[in-house]
């Protein structure tokens, strides 16, 4: 009589877990095309803000060293920020003007 009530019991309990993880596995494959444009929406902003960063990144050291080629004066504060941008801009595999421009106008390699 034990038995059977523990039998029963165990019997029971692999019921209720399979259907967890039936009910699991639904639920996520569900949720999983839910959630599927709202990933590639994140995917696309991503990138346009990467883009967004690399183009003003660029924007910014081009007015630098074009201010430096022009002789206009430069404080160690916009020194400091070309150099913070420069290496910023170094992650975005920036376009080969730039580098070229920096290396000869700054004396300092790229």
């Amino acid at each position: 009589m034990v038995l059977d009530i523990v039998i029963g019991i165990v019997s029971f309990c692999g019921g209720l877990f399979g259907l967890y993880f039936y009910f699991k596995k639904c639920f996520k494959s569900a949720l999983k095309v839910e959630l599927k444009p709202i990933q590639d929406d994140i995917t696309k902003i991503k990138k346009e803000i990467k883009d967004y960063n690399k183009q003003d990144c660029k924007n910014f050291l081009v007015k630098y060293l074009n201010d430096k080629e022009e002789g206009l004066p430069q404080n160690d504060a916009c020194d400091l920020r070309a150099h913070e941008v420069k290496d910023k801009y170094k992650k975005y595999d920036g376009n080969s003007y730039v580098q070229k421009t920096w290396e000869e106008l700054t004396g300092e390699e790229w």
